[in-house]
């Protein structure tokens, strides 16, 4: 997804990004898909400022910081005054006394009593406040109904298959199918082959597929090592790949994952990228299943090569994207 908003500063941070731009760019920000949620910072320090053990220095940070907030509070009225027109009168928020909760978590009743909220991220580098701008968070997609892989991690695999207009995209363990919505979603002119053993599974990727009513979504009941696809037949193949702990061993994983291998080889066109999610156990041994594939091939022509291996960190899970492409040998020498 591309953003028009000028990025005047650009800094990275343990999970967060921060940049500045114009408050009339706002709008634009609603279509970033591999964000979970959008903050206004109040501040961003170093925890050093920490000298003691007293919390109440969170109360004196704030009023050092007064005019910051000031001007995260007018940034805020400015978004919601742009939303009001999709609230109805009786229930907009009053902007003139703005209350607001310093929390980690709540919920129930009480989190819809505060209009705004401020959230507090401390660790032992930064300390961080931010204001969130929107009450949902972005990653709340309105064309997914059930959730399998989390939707900033499956648009950003979408978004490594490197589509383009008219290619078919496979998903041959689909799940719910959150990754191809997400590419049918992004990429319109695409065809989407969802493909999964479990027929449950296929039902509720059929269910999100109907939210989508002009994707070119195709389901398949299969399982992955035998796929009824013909050879060099899909331009982008991509895998949330068991981790070796809810729904497999790490042991059953190094069975499978050779022959997923020799699957997305066979069914992948040349110059066409895959893109698997692994945990990080597992990484190594893809990578090393992927080289002794280009070692056994009888294809003088094409090897399939590693071009990245993103680490990520999915809550208390290690995990890589790795993005492999179909490559021509002539090509590389």
């Amino acid at each position: 997804m591309v953003i028009t908003a000028e990025i005047i500063k650009l800094e990275l941070c343990d999970g967060k990004v921060f940049w500045q731009c114009s408050s009339n760019d706002l709008q634009s920000m609603k279509s970033l898909r591999s964000v979970e949620r959008l903050f206004i910072c109040v501040l961003n320090e170093p925890t050093k400022i920490f000298s003691r053990r007293d919390y109440r220095i969170l109360q004196e940070i704030l009023s050092k910081n007064k005019e910051k907030l000031q001007d995260a509070e007018k940034f805020w009225k400015l978004h919601h005054n742009l939303e009001s027109e999709e609230i109805p009168p009786s229930k907009k928020l009053k902007l003139d006394n703005i209350t607001f909760r310093v929390s980690c978590k709540v919920s129930g009743k009480l989190a819809k009593s505060y209009p705004s909220q401020i959230y507090v991220h401390i660790n032992d580098e930064r300390t961080v406040f931010g204001i969130p701008i929107f009450k949902k968070p972005l990653s709340q997609r309105k064309y997914i109904k059930h959730i399998g892989l989390r939707s900033t991690i499956a648009w950003a695999m979408a978004h490594y298959s490197n589509l383009k207009p008219g290619d078919v995209i496979l998903d041959p363990m689909c799940g719910c199918a959150t990754i191809l919505m997400e590419a049918a979603h992004a990429w319109p002119n695409i065809h989407c082959i969802a493909a999964d053993k479990n027929q449950l599974q296929l039902k509720k990727a059929q269910e999100n597929a109907a939210l989508i009513p002009n994707a070119k979504i195709s389901l398949i009941c299969s399982d992955v090592c035998d796929l009824p696809l013909k050879p060099s037949s899909v331009n982008a193949f991509v895998c949330d790949l068991p981790f070796g702990q809810n729904h497999s061993t790490v042991a059953e994983m190094k069975i499978i994952i050779p022959k997923i291998i020799e699957t997305l080889n066979r069914v992948l066109t040349l110059n066409g990228n895959a893109v698997l999610l692994i945990g990080q156990n597992l990484k190594d041994f893809l990578l090393k299943e992927v080289e002794n594939l280009n070692s056994r091939s009888q294809d003088s022509t094409s090897s399939l090569e590693c071009v990245e291996a993103l680490y990520l960190k999915l809550g208390e899970t290690h995990a890589y994207m790795c993005v492999l492409r179909k490559e021509n040998k002539a090509t590389e020498t």
